[in-house]
């Protein structure tokens, strides 16, 4: 980890987050291109349905190498060695649902190893099993796309990546809703001050009615 979090905190850091699934998840929910034309309290229903979707769909699996559930299901996976920049978005890993491939960017998977310091060291399986999910949702006769789908018929598309991120956390271990390294990374290049995050977190945590105060800040 940089200076920005100490690398000694980062691990106790992450383990403070790990009952905090409902926040990580409204940071996601958030970026969604309809969200602020979805009601606070069908956000909230969004996000409970979307993890418990994901955590559900992983407990067949769990146990297993995830290479080898890979392997299992048909998919092919493949390490890109090249740059994980496209069009100014940062690569970690990508589903392509005609060939049932996946790619893992090799200097996004060292970038996050570099960041954690060692703290978690299955990076690679965390990235895979959260593309996993999306290939799950595509293929599996007994996973219908419309079970993330509002009953209008509205696609909400980070339902499935909150969704994807608790089958990965559930799969890996890792110790809170991975899209947590998301704004970590982002903290790493100067895209997002601590204090730009300490704010983030506020408002997600209120937004969820969690109101305690919240110790672990990255800021002050």
């Amino acid at each position: 980890m940089s200076h920005v979090i100490r690398r000694a905190a980062i691990s106790d850091w992450l383990h403070a987050l790990a009952s905090e699934d409902r926040a990580l998840a409204w940071l996601e929910l958030r970026q969604d291109r309809g969200f602020p034309r979805i009601n606070p309290d069908e956000r909230i229903k969004a996000i409970d349905f979307a993890l418990a979707e994901g955590t559900e769909t992983a407990r067949p699996f769990l146990d297993r190498d995830v290479f080898g559930i890979a392997d299992s299901l048909g998919v092919r996976v493949c390490v890109n060695l090249g740059p994980n920049e496209i069009a100014g978005s940062l690569m970690r890993a990508e589903y392509d649902v005609e060939t049932r491939t996946i790619i893992l960017y090799q200097r996004s998977v060292d970038a996050a190893d570099q960041m954690l310091d060692g703290a978690f060291p299955r990076i690679p399986e965390l990235y895979l099993a959260h593309e996993l999910f999306h290939h799950l949702a595509a293929y599996s006769q007994a996973y219908p796309l419309s079970r993330l789908s509002p009953g209008d018929g509205k696609k909400i598309s980070r339902r499935y990546e909150i969704a994807a991120h608790a089958f990965a956390r559930l799969l890996t271990g890792f110790p809170a809703l991975p899209n947590i390294l998301d704004s970590l990374l982002l903290i790493e290049r100067g895209l997002l001050t601590p204090f730009q995050w300490d704010g983030m977190w506020r408002a997600a945590r209120t937004a969820v009615g969690e109101h305690e105060p919240y110790a672990l800040k990255l800021s002050g």
